[in-house]
């Protein structure tokens, strides 16, 4: 009895200490990786680089000879039997046809010339290669960036929890003391009920700020690829609580004027790279279109063998070679509309460029005022709050003394949550412009 007791008690200490085991914390630099293992577009991505790896090895293998070979065989359903014939007197046998019939065959074809077209389609597939490899850089620096954003909006969310939840505690530590002064005859019932009501609305805040962690919680485990529900907690220490003004003139110094951030966009970022490789794909087309103008030149040898038994391959074998030359005279306007058509596939990609150097400029444009006007938000909000804290206090002394109203007092207490709050987004809307412009100029990591 006493043993099953002692496995009883080991039992219900291991269930114990699965139910109230820790959840998993993840740092900013665990979670981009998950996000960037995890996406499904960067797996689309993979899949799309493998299949334009086989694309150029099948342009190739257009160089290479094609190489074939067969082998058959036929059996007569009704043959030709055996017949005896008389000629002159003499009566002759003439066997029936043999029912079987074997055949083998091989043969190889080179394409010698066939207007550039090889040379095209080659070129083609190795930019299209370049051009799926761009792609994928790009969606992982996206995946980075959304994964910076949304991080960063959950620590943001986390720390206006923390407000809101020190908010309210206080505001119970109010309700107390004016209860108690309402006791004591001092003040009157309105002051409690004001100050109930404040209570009410700092509640309904804390519970919007939780609602608004719990969605951006939900929506980093997905960018992660996890269960949306999943608990776990996210480091907040991964991120800077407060912006140093060396901070701000460093990060300006490392991004240059907006000139030099158009610059480096244009050269780093990736997705503008492909605009440039799906130009060289579009010039390559029109290449190969004019190749339909062009005589087409090819080689060809071969063996056949074809008897009644499996016998005779060396004496009934035959070898033979050739070369084939088409010239195109008339194609019903063909070629033409081939090139045609290249040619607005050009001009498309060549406009599809210059769309994407004006997005450019335009989004680097944007980072920079965002980021201007964050700098500037920074400085301001961090004086508020010594304001705030500063009439708060001034104003919690004189309710004390009976001075002040509790309506005075809680507007006091609204303006400096308020002032704490707006520090809080000023420092994460800082970082979050950060990281806008490094995106924008194709330098994030």
């Amino acid at each position: 009895m006493k043993k099953y007791g002692v496995l009883l008690f080991f039992l219900l200490m291991s269930g114990f200490s699965v139910s109230y085991a820790s959840p998993k914390i993840y740092d900013l630099n665990e979670t981009i990786e998950i996000a960037v293992k995890n996406n499904y577009d960067l797996q689309l991505t993979g899949a799309q680089i493998s299949t334009a790896t086989s694309g150029l090895r099948a342009a190739f293998g257009s160089y290479l000879p094609s190489i074939g070979f067969s082998a058959g065989y036929n059996r007569q359903l009704n043959p030709q039997g055996s017949k005896n014939m008389i000629i002159n007197g003499i009566v002759f046998n003439i066997p029936g046809s043999d029912p079987n019939s074997f055949s083998m065959g091989a043969n190889a074809g080179l394409t010698l010339f066939d207007g550039f077209s090889r040379e095209a389609q080659y070129a083609s597939a190795k930019e299209k290669l370049k051009a799926s490899g761009y792609t994928e850089r790009y969606t992982t620096q996206y995946v980075v960036y959304q994964s910076y954003l949304l991080y960063t909006n959950l620590i943001r969310n986390w720390q206006i929890v923390k407000v809101r939840r020190e908010n309210l505690n206080q505001g119970r530590a109010e309700l107390e003391q004016i209860k108690a002064r309402f006791d004591a005859g001092i003040i009157a019932i309105d002051a409690v009920y004001t100050q109930e009501a404040d209570l009410g609305n700092r509640e309904s805040q804390l519970i919007e700020a939780e609602n608004e962690f719990n969605k951006s919680k939900s929506m980093l485990l997905s960018l992660m690829g996890f269960d949306p529900t999943l608990e776990c907690e996210f480091l907040e220490s991964s991120l800077p609580t407060e912006i140093k003004p060396e901070n701000v003139s460093y990060f300006r110094s490392t991004i240059g004027s907006f000139p030099q951030a158009v610059a480096r966009s244009l050269e780093n970022r990736y997705d503008y790279k492909a605009t440039e490789s799906n130009i060289v794909i579009a010039r390559e087309g029109v290449r190969q279109a004019y190749s339909s103008y062009s005589p087409n030149l090819s080689a060809s040898l071969g063996w056949n063998w074809q008897n009644t038994k499996m016998t005779g391959l060396d004496s009934l074998s035959r070898w033979y070679a050739g070369i084939s030359l088409q010239i195109p005279i008339f194609s019903n306007f063909q070629p033409n509309n081939y090139v045609q058509q290249a040619k607005l596939q050009l001009t498309e990609q060549e406009i599809n460029q210059k769309k994407a150097e004006q997005s450019l400029k335009q989004a680097i444009q944007n980072a920079f005022l965002n980021l201007g006007a964050a700098e500037k938000q920074i400085d301001v909000t961090a004086r508020s709050v010594v304001s705030a804290k500063q009439n708060y206090e001034s104003m919690k002394e004189k309710f004390n003394v009976g001075t002040a109203s509790t309506t005075e007092l809680t507007l006091a207490n609204s303006q400096l949550i308020a002032a704490q709050i707006n520090a809080v987004n000023a420092v994460y809307g800082y970082i979050f412009a950060q990281k806008e412009v490094l995106f924008s100029i194709g330098d994030i990591k």
